[in-house]
């Protein structure tokens, strides 16, 4: 093989740096340059180049050297790594918290007040009272029970009720049969006799006219004046009945008036509304429960049976509250007036339960101070209320501070971790959680510190185990244990 330029190779290998010029030493320009066959005027021959013994030896030196280095570093690795999983086979008892998510931010507690449970304003007590004036008759709940939406609770005195129903129902059905008398108008049968009694009428007017000239034509001799003026009387009546009798038929023919029909109408439409009226009045002595509502306790019952329940009097009789719709009435100090908020968080501890605490949100803050006292008062909404609370319970209520609305990107977190179990500095910050026994480091996003306490924004997710302590034996990979 020939290799042409022989002096081009020679610059080039001349120029090239350290590492490559050790790694070419085989082909060295000065033993090329030696052989006397290898090199010819324009071209090299590769098959002839040779490589002295002493520079042999020196070559397999150096790859020895190598070779005996990398050795190490894998003996090395080998021993570290051996050493790792020894350390990872033993595990390391940890505390964990839980990632809670949805959690706002943990900033303390603030101030603690005591105030009493109530139902929630305004919508509860719900007040049930009776429409009409009359007489207690029988109630039929018990004050601490639970009514059925649209349940009975009192009845009143309804017998006057039933029947000034039963007399506006039957004046309301004649109404309608008069009504429906005139709209039909008159039957041919009455007619007809109508027209009868109008020959009749022209009949008997007719023998009054007979009479009544006969009687004109006699002397006075035969007859006196008296009589005279007693025919013409009677002819005269005799007129008037066949008018009548006359102006009956085209009555009855041409059909009853509009106006009458119409005051027929509007009497029907009178007694409807009556009777409307008393079946509401007769309702009204069955109180029950509101349909619209869910199951209510009775908290108080007015008035016993015998009870009469007068025009002027307050007609209240029960009344109601939703056992699910608690809230807590606290009167704060002025000096703590800046403390609380809208929709801020707060904890509820009862007597009856001292061991499990409720938590609450402000629902109202009332707008007028109470001068005397040097107070405000304030009302605690109860978020998960139970069957131990009551109306009017003493309650202490710890109101919390810097709490931001759940949701909000710009204060909300996701977790509040001890301030120990963030490790980092700046940007870099990250925690150890516990993966199927193991440790896993995880990079998150950190909020504002309070209290002991860092706000964990973002790099966690709800149900996962954070490690707390003993951090300095925590490595990722390392075998660990929650403690009990």
């Amino acid at each position: 093989m020939q290799l042409p330029f022989a002096g081009r190779c020679d610059t080039m290998l001349r120029r090239s740096t350290p590492k490559a010029n050790a790694l070419g030493d085989f082909f060295r320009p000065q033993e090329i340059r030696k052989h006397p066959t290898a090199r010819t005027a324009g071209t090299m021959d590769l098959n002839r180049l040779t490589i002295p013994e002493k520079e042999k030896h020196k070559r397999m030196g150096l790859a020895g050297a190598i070779s005996l280095c990398l050795v190490c570093l894998a003996a090395g690795y080998l021993a570290r790594l051996a050493q790792e999983r020894l350390l990872s086979a033993k595990a390391v008892k940890v505390k964990t918290e839980v990632v809670r998510s949805g959690s706002s931010r943990q900033e303390g507690e603030g101030f603690t007040a005591s105030g009493w449970i109530e139902a929630a304003w305004p919508q509860y007590p719900l007040t049930i009272s009776s429409r009409i004036a009359e007489r207690v008759e029988e109630v039929l709940v018990k004050e601490g029970q639970m009514v059925q939406p649209g349940q009975e609770l009192v009845r009143m005195y309804d017998r006057d009720f039933k029947a000034r129903l039963d007399m506006s129902r039957a004046q309301s059905a004649e109404a309608e049969k008069n009504l429906e008398k005139l709209t039909a108008g008159y039957r041919q049968q009455e007619i007809d006799s109508l027209r009868a009694k109008a020959n009749h009428a022209a009949e008997a007017l007719r023998l009054a006219k007979a009479n009544y000239e006969r009687t004109k034509n006699l002397t006075l001799s035969v007859v006196s004046a008296q009589e005279l003026d007693t025919a013409l009387s009677e002819m005269k009546k005799a007129e008037e009945a066949h008018l009548a009798a006359v102006a009956d038929v085209k009555n009855a023919e041409a059909g009853f008036r509009r106006e009458d029909i119409e005051a027929a109408r509007a009497k029907v439409q009178a007694m409807k509304a009556q009777v409307t009226l008393d079946e509401n009045n007769l309702s009204y002595c069955t109180i029950t429960a509101p349909t619209d509502r869910p199951p209510l306790r009775v908290l108080k019952v007015f008035h016993g049976v015998g009870d009469w329940i007068s025009e002027k009097e307050v007609r209240d009789l029960v009344s109601l509250y939703d056992p699910k719709d608690m809230q807590v009435r606290v009167d704060i100090t002025q000096a703590n007036v800046a403390k609380v908020r809208m929709d801020g968080k707060a904890r509820v501890v009862t007597d009856a339960n001292p061991s499990h605490p409720y938590t609450g949100s402000i629902a109202r803050i009332e707008p007028l101070a109470e001068l005397a006292k040097n107070t405000i008062t304030i009302r605690v909404r109860v978020e998960n209320p139970d069957d131990l609370l009551y109306p009017n319970m003493i309650a202490r209520v710890t109101v919390l501070q810097g709490q931001a609305s759940a949701g909000d990107p710009q204060t909300s977190a996701l977790f509040a971790a001890p301030r120990e179990a963030v490790l980092g500095a700046g940007q870099d910050r990250y925690v150890y959680v516990v993966d199927n026994g193991v440790a896993r480091r995880r990079a998150v996003s950190v909020g504002q510190e309070n209290n002991g306490r860092i706000e964990i924004v973002s790099g966690l997710t709800s149900g996962q185990r954070l490690i707390t302590a003993p951090l300095d034996k925590i490595s990722e990979g390392r075998a660990v244990e929650e403690m009990e």
